[in-house]
């Protein structure tokens, strides 16, 4: 749409241009399109283009010429259109403001407004090559003031200025400049005509800021002047000139209060008001509170339409609309009342013609206006200036025989001709006939008067023009007071009756009374105020001064009495002081507040103590911190745990300190709990919680989500327990007498409240209830903290277990020796069942690798972040270890200790082992396993010259090789193995001995080698997938694979049977051997002499039996029994 819109333009601009007996004529004109301030523009241009179209179908008007108009967005922005205007002259660049786009397109997202960034997109930058040849006219500025900018700098560029809507005085004082409507400055004599006729001789007039105003209030002190009509007010002619009047400088309540104050006093029926419209709203509220009222108002009629029925500072719309009603306002006349004149700049459109095709081109087909648009009278007075200058244009153009190339260059003496004509216009317009006297840069049109009567809407009352007030015959005159319902319905064509119409304000101060605005009628003085003597006018009402009173009927006022107060002006009675304030003295204006603690006595003149106020204070200080406390407590609390085992088929946690957890207040079976620190992963997996049920203040039986029973042995003697939010708050006790922790909120917000509902009401300025909630809250968050530190710091069993076992290991190492990881941190089996035989009666028992691990390395090496073996003394590795954590440490250690007595070392006492456990910083795993498997600590140790093979502890069910780890380490002992002869290989370890040396038990041989049997290493698991596939990798690149890794297993497995086997049948022969020795000399024993029995022993005969040289009866007996044993 916009782009077939552009194409429209530029195609209307190039007809002009092919058009060739028609030359161009350009006009610039910068009007309010959009911006908020006034958005009058697009109205304003509607009416402009119609008189354009005129124009240019008028052949004797402009014969041979065709007019054009660049029109440019000012958004009613002085700075705006000033900018604008030296784009113009100084870059011949014209931001033309939606050219070709129709009046219902304008609103592009439909919600009512038309705004400068829908516009923005719709317009087009021209340049001299459609603006040729340039302007010789400027349409505008539409606002004030950007036209008080571009005026001086236009007389400069002598280029010709004509304003249709640019009301400010101050422009009329600009050389050269013109504009086709009235300033405001004509409105004062239209107000002042209509004040006389009212019958009035003075008048107030209210006044805005005087760099916009001044022109405006010194014009009016003229024509006042010049009508003997008495302005009233301060005199202000230093700032500006002549005008006598109050003044609202800016937008501001209090300015408009002390106004309103001084127009009550001065009492004057009518107020002119010279402001904008919002000043004129917060002098009406004023007026309003302070009592003000029925005054009449004469404000300008060209201020937002219905700004009198807005809502300001304190006052709703309908009190603002209560108080604007009546007034009068001056406006100029747009459109002229003879509808059916003809129109200067047409063949025959009439004046009235012209306003209803104006209409009709913002309406849409259903009669309403357009999306975005108002309706701006000020379009008449475009279309008068648009007539202006082409009125002008046909006298310099054809009349002078001026060329249009020197008017576009704007030479001096063109520009002379064009301002003449301009000066001398006298032409039929849409406004009336448009005349100019001689010096004058405004015509003499017409102002109306319009009133804004009870149903809402503005009539026409009268119209001035050359100094004469033309009443309107039809119209009704609404005024105010009771005594004025003599005019409501009197015509405004009986002039003669109306200077008796409107009715002063009365003077009452003669009769010692007061006047009631609301029926100007004196009343006597109200209480709060006495008889006072006001120079000849005698006795007035003033109102009492702070401290005193005055009431029934009282003609002074009184002075306060001790104990009672009077704040301020008008009081008909004092204020006894309140609870927190006394008054020593008659005549007091305020209560001398009461120190903290303290509050008045009954007579309300001194200060006692308040014991229901320190009572309140401890009342809220002790129940909230009860209430917080039970917050605090409840709120993330941590129990340590001391055990977590499987007992009578129960998976209980014990804890160290009582763990507060109650569920069967509420007669719950369970509540829900978390584990956290245990090292067992099914507990303190994220976000999982478990069920709980509470077996004694120490213990808890864990139950799965569903609250089943666990069957499994998950062992630790570390971590936390805790319930999760909001079972913290409603599954526990924290507070005696045990009160479960929701009641205990409860009742300890609701005594707390109750507390500061009766102490606060009495004290609202004391803050000292705050204080005592803010130190209650102190409290408890200081004891929750010291509570649970007390509760940290307390060492659980295994913990005294540690520090135990530490203060041992420093006896003979004195500090951790930290060595490089690899083949320096293995350690003796002796240190190994060191550590077992401290820890196994009453943590290690049954329990695994993953329990010694967590529960036990990790607590002994914390301080220090080194490993185990550097924790109790390195040493080099001889026999590299390989295990699975699941296996039972007592059988580990066991089957270590039976490989250190069958395979002795070679370097040292005993052999030193790498076991990863012991070995390995569990602290930095990452750097230990390191991003290459073949750099990690294991192959370190593996591939040291020191490390004579590989220990794998294997039990009956070949745990070790279910595991990716384990093969990894397999495979390395099968490669270094084919590499290296000296290198032992694997020697398979358990706890009844070394299979490989055949020192194993045969039943132990035989299940562990029936595992194996069905054993596939391509089952390994681990508990990284990353792990897993990186290893498997491994053992693929090793020649032969998973395949050559098996066999080598099954290999040494079936050595190691073997190995059992051959020393099975050794151990048995020589069973069998001793057995028949053993037979021989029982049956010597039994059937021979002593003498042949000890001959047998002597010749070794008689395995385990004394050399005996003799023997009676009793001690061949004996003999025979241990025989037989």
């Amino acid at each position: 749409g916009l782009v077939a819109a552009a194409v429209k333009a530029e195609a209307a601009v190039a007809g002009a241009v092919a058009a060739p007996l028609r030359q161009r004529i350009w006009l610039t004109a910068i009007q309010p399109f959009t911006g908020g301030g006034w958005d009058a523009g697009i109205s304003m241009r509607v009416g402009a283009e119609i008189m354009l179209e005129e124009i240019n179908s008028l052949s004797s008007l402009l014969p041979g010429y065709e007019l054009h108009i660049a029109w440019q967005d000012g958004r009613c922005d002085a700075k705006v259109g000033y900018e604008i205007f030296l784009e113009n002259e100084y870059d011949q660049h014209y931001q033309v403001f939606a050219p070709g786009v129709p009046i219902n397109e304008l609103d592009s997202n439909g919600d009512s407004t038309i705004s400068t960034n829908e516009t923005l997109v719709m317009g087009q930058t021209w340049n001299t090559s459609l603006v040729a040849p340039g302007p010789v006219g400027l349409l505008g500025p539409g606002c004030s003031g950007a036209a008080l900018r571009v005026a001086p700098v236009a007389f400069k560029a002598r280029l010709s200025m004509i304003s249709n809507s640019a009301t400010r005085p101050g422009l009329s004082n600009f050389p050269n400049f013109f504009r086709t409507i009235i300033p405001d400055t004509k409105f004062n004599a239209a107000w002042l005509a209509m004040i006389e006729l009212l019958g009035q001789t003075s008048v107030v007039a209210v006044i805005g800021e005087t760099e916009n105003w001044a022109s405006m209030g010194t014009a009016l002190a003229r024509e006042a002047f010049e009508r003997n009509i008495e302005l009233k007010g301060f005199v202000m002619s230093e700032m500006i000139d002549g005008f006598t009047g109050l003044q609202i400088s800016y937008d501001s309540s209090t300015a408009a209060q002390d106004t309103a104050v001084e127009l009550l006093r001065l009492k004057e029926r009518i107020v002119i008001l010279l402001m904008f419209e919002l000043r004129n709203r917060l002098l009406l509220c004023e007026n309003y509170k302070i009592g003000f009222l029925n005054a009449i108002y004469m404000p300008f009629g060209w201020l937002k339409q219905g700004w009198w029925s807005e809502s300001v500072s304190e006052c709703s719309a309908h009190q603002v609309n209560h108080m604007a009603m009546g007034f009068i306002a001056a406006n100029a006349l747009h459109w002229r009342r003879d509808n059916n004149s003809v129109l200067s700049c047409s063949a025959n459109m009439t004046a009235g013609h012209l306003r209803q095709t104006w209409l009709k081109r913002q309406r849409t087909s259903s009669g309403n206006l357009e999306a975005g648009i108002a309706l701006a009278n000020e379009a008449a007075s475009t279309a008068d200036a648009v007539c202006m200058f082409a009125q002008a244009l046909h006298k310099v153009l054809l009349d002078r025989a001026v060329p249009l190339r020197e008017l576009s260059a704007r030479t001096p003496a063109a520009y002379a001709e064009i301002q003449d004509a301009l000066s001398h216009s006298d032409f039929e317009g849409a406004q009336g006939r448009v005349t100019f006297t001689p010096g004058m840069a405004e015509p003499s049109g017409t102002i109306v008067l319009q009133q804004l009567q009870s149903d809402g809407g503005l009539i026409d009352i009268a119209t001035y023009q050359q100094a004469h007030l033309t009443l309107e015959p039809s119209a009704i005159l609404q005024l105010r007071f009771d005594d004025e319902t003599v005019c409501a319905h009197l015509s405004m064509s009986s002039s003669a009756l109306l200077g008796s119409c409107l009715v002063p304000y009365l003077q009452c101060p003669a009769r010692g009374e007061e006047l009631d605005f609301r029926t100007n009628t004196c009343q006597a003085c109200p209480d709060g105020t006495e008889l006072k003597q006001s120079g000849p006018d005698g006795l007035i009402c003033t109102r009492c001064g702070p401290g005193t009173y005055a009431s029934n009927g009282h003609v002074t006022c009184t002075p306060c009495p001790v104990g009672t107060y009077a704040p301020g002006e008008g009081t008909p009675i004092c204020s006894t002081c309140p609870l927190d304030g006394y008054a020593d003295h008659t005549g007091a204006t305020a209560c001398t507040p009461c120190p903290q603690g303290m509050l008045s006595s009954r007579d309300g003149n001194m200060c006692v103590i308040d014991p229901y106020y320190y009572a309140s204070l401890l009342s809220i200080c002790f129940f909230s911190m009860f209430s917080a406390l039970t917050v605090f407590a409840s709120c993330g609390y941590k129990t340590r745990i001391t055990d977590v085992s499987l007992t009578d088929g129960k998976l209980v946690a014990t804890t160290l300190t009582e763990h507060y957890i109650a569920h069967r207040w509420r007669f719950a079976p369970t509540t829900w709990v978390t584990l956290s620190g245990t090292g067992v992963h099914e507990l303190d997996a994220p976000q999982r919680c478990l069920r709980a049920r509470r077996l004694h203040p120490l213990s808890l039986e864990l139950l799965t989500p569903e609250g089943e029973p666990i069957s499994a042995d998950r062992c630790s003697s570390v971590g936390y327990i805790h319930q999760p939010f909001p079972m913290a708050f409603v599954d526990s006790v924290h507070m005696p007498p045990m009160i479960p922790s929701p009641i205990g909120i409860v009742l300890g917000l609701l005594l707390a409240v109750i507390s500061f509902l009766i102490f606060q009401p009495a004290r609202p300025a004391d803050d000292m209830a705050v204080v005592a909630l803010a130190i209650g809250l102190s409290l408890a968050a200081t004891a929750s903290f010291a509570r649970r530190c007390s509760k940290e710091w307390r060492m659980t069993p295994i913990e005294k277990m540690h520090a135990a076992f530490c203060s041992k290991i420093r006896q003979e190492v004195p500090c951790a020796q930290r060595t490089e990881r690899g083949p320096m941190r293995a350690i003796t089996a002796s240190q190994l069942q060191e550590l077992f035989s401290f820890y196994s009666h009453d943590y290690i028992k049954q329990r695994t690798m993953h329990y010694v691990h967590h529960n036990i390395v990790k607590p002994l090496t914390a301080e220090d972040r080194v490993s185990y073996a550097e924790f109790v003394g390195p040493r080099r590795v001889e026999w590299f270890v390989s295990h699975c954590w699941a296996t039972q440490f007592a059988e580990f250690v066991e089957s270590i200790s039976r490989h250190s007595q069958e395979v002795p070392s070679e370097v040292e006492f005993e052999c030193s082992y790498w076991i990863c456990t012991f070995s390995m910083n569990q602290w930095i795993l990452e750097e230990e396993i390191g991003v290459d498997i073949k750099e990690s600590s294991f192959s370190l140790a593996l591939h040291s010259e020191s490390c004579r093979g590989t220990a794998m502890v294997i039990d009956e069910a070949a745990l070790p090789l279910s595991r990716v780890w384990c093969l990894y380490e397999i495979m390395t002992t099968y490669e270094r193995s084919k590499l290296d002869g000296s290198f032992a290989g694997v020697l398979l370890c358990s706890h009844s001995g070394v299979l490989n040396k055949g020192s194993a038990s045969m039943d132990v041989a035989i299940k562990i080698a029936s595992a194996v049997m069905t054993l596939d290493l391509r089952n390994a698991g681990a508990s990284k997938q990353a792990d897993k596939d990186a290893i498997f990798s491994m053992v693929r690149s090793v020649q032969g694979g998973f395949q050559a890794v098996n066999g080598f297993v099954r290999s040494a497995f079936q050595e190691s049977l073997l190995e059992v086997h051959q020393v099975f049948n050794k151990r048995f022969g020589d069973f069998m051997k001793a057995m028949e020795g053993q037979s021989a000399m029982l049956h010597h024993l039994t059937t021979g002499s002593c003498i042949e029995f000890s001959e047998l022993a002597k010749h070794g005969e008689a395995e385990g039996v004394d050399d005996y040289s003799g023997c009676d009866l009793h001690m061949q007996e004996e003999m025979a029994v241990k025989i037989l044993v």
